[in-house]
């Protein structure tokens, strides 16, 4: 008990250092996301590929979505994420008008192939937090409708806020609720198999409310990575739909 107890006080630590630094940058002015790894150290990316978000910085109705590219490639242009593939002008015609065309076309490389990582609790659950990354940051026009609060403690409850601003007080009945049927049965776990894991925590959604969550990660042991990350189950437990508790 001491042992599960203290893992997931590790998973719980890993989680609030890493919501508390990605929250320092404004990732629509960054190359490369490269630097979300820094609080997911079991995680190794191959040394040839950058971490970045496969979408145009104009896309307003979008959320978070991860890949890798080469590193030698540069970021894809605005214009190059809207088409769908890396724009080019050198097409000319009568020396005075340049036709784009298409050099390459754009693929959302899985991270999780250039990742890899050793097969314990806490490097699993550092790969889970990288997959759920959009629901820490949100969507760029409502984060509410993506975004969720970890709840893996009973202290996690406090950070539980309304989706609207200035109307806390409204989310007090709720707290209170999900503190009275916290059991030790809903903190994190990460239970180890033979070639996959089994993850089991709560978090908090503004148009849903307390819900359990169940995944199974599965793991290449000679490859030494993720191979996929399946939700498995999900319960709610205490209904909320943006300011309604019932």
């Amino acid at each position: 008990m001491i042992y599960k107890e203290e893992i997931q006080k590790n998973l719980s630590r890993i989680t609030d250092e890493y919501i508390k630094f990605i929250d320092f940058f404004d990732i629509d002015r960054m190359d490369n996301l490269n630097v979300f790894l820094r609080k997911l150290p079991d995680l190794t990316l191959d040394e040839n590929y950058v971490l970045d978000d496969f979408r145009s910085r104009k896309k307003t109705n979008s959320e978070l979505q991860l890949y890798v590219r080469p590193k030698k490639l540069p970021r894809p242009s605005d214009t190059d994420f809207e088409h769908g593939c890396v724009m080019v002008k050198k097409l000319r015609i009568a020396n005075l008008l340049s036709i784009p065309f298409c050099q390459r076309r754009l693929k959302p490389l899985n991270p999780f192939e250039y990742i890899t990582l050793p097969f314990t609790a806490e490097a699993i659950w550092q790969a889970f937090l990288l997959s759920q990354t959009f629901r820490l940051t949100g969507m760029r026009w409502h984060g509410g409708y993506v975004r969720r609060t970890f709840l893996l403690l009973e202290k996690d409850i406090a950070n539980i806020q309304h989706p609207g601003y200035n109307l806390n007080e409204e989310i007090v009945p709720v707290r209170n609720e999900i503190s009275r049927i916290w059991s030790p049965d809903l903190n994190v776990s990460v239970t180890l198999h033979d070639d996959f894991a089994s993850i089991s925590h709560c978090w908090f959604d503004a148009w849903h409310g307390l819900i359990q969550m169940k995944w199974k990660v599965k793991y290449d042991v000679k490859k030494k990575q993720i191979t996929e990350i399946e939700k498995i189950d999900e319960k709610v437990l205490v209904k909320y739909h943006c300011g309604m508790y019932y």
